[in-house]
């Protein structure tokens, strides 16, 4: 068949408008790499050079079961294979919306569960305090503050690397910021974090002096 009617050629297609999605700051590309991930190993089960007209509700029911297989012998997590039929859901509502496929298969449409995933319940796995002395004595000064902002103020890598000049009060010793993650959104609280005597202190030494408005900056 031609090359443009297959799901590799398609599947192209997705991942090249998510690309201009990054560009123009609507989305991450860290998120294109994973739908990317995800939707390689559909592409590979399916067949590259399938028809993508042949994308039908039972393509997309049979590749459910693949994925429950893979977790069936521990392959996967029941949350891995959630998001990967998330990923493949979107895209053939997608093929659909562009015009790639004609009809839009029943079983993406209305509130059906025959697609359903249940989502595994996390345990949640903590530090001993034992643990955390451990990581601070061994720890660089620089690491240290990592650990210490982490416990603190609650924040990922991201929050760190994001952390701005002016959501630090050097005078008051306190954090005032929203989540990175989240700040984009309205109802993302505004929260102040009063840090503690070691934090702050560490963060008035690591301080970047460099004409940038991130507090903490590598030598690049």
């Amino acid at each position: 068949i031609p090359t443009d009617q297959t799901v590799q050629f398609w599947m192209n297609r997705f991942l090249e408008d998510k690309r201009a999605n990054v560009a123009s700051g609507q989305l991450t590309a860290g998120r294109v790499y994973t739908l990317n991930l995800h939707l390689r190993h559909f592409i590979d089960w399916q067949g590259p050079s399938t028809p993508v007209t042949e994308i039908s509700g039972k393509t997309v029911s049979d590749y459910r079961l693949e994925l429950l297989s893979r977790v069936e012998v521990s392959d996967w997590s029941t949350t891995t294979a959630r998001n990967r039929l998330t990923t493949v859901s979107s895209f053939v509502r997608w093929l659909w919306e562009v015009e790639a496929i004609s009809i839009l298969p029943r079983i993406l449409t209305g509130k059906s569960k025959t697609l359903q995933i249940d989502k595994a319940t996390p345990k949640i796995v903590v530090f001993t305090k034992k643990e955390i002395k451990t990581l601070l004595r061994k720890a660089s000064t620089r690491t240290k503050l990592y650990i210490l902002l982490m416990l603190n103020c609650g924040m990922t890598q991201k929050d760190i690397s994001d952390l701005d000049v002016s959501e630090v009060d050097w005078e008051e010793g306190c954090i005032t910021r929203k989540r990175s993650k989240t700040r984009k959104f309205g109802n993302v609280p505004l929260v102040c974090y009063p840090l503690w005597k070691e934090t702050l202190r560490l963060l008035c030494e690591e301080r970047t002096m460099a004409t940038s408005s991130r507090v903490l900056l590598n030598e690049r």
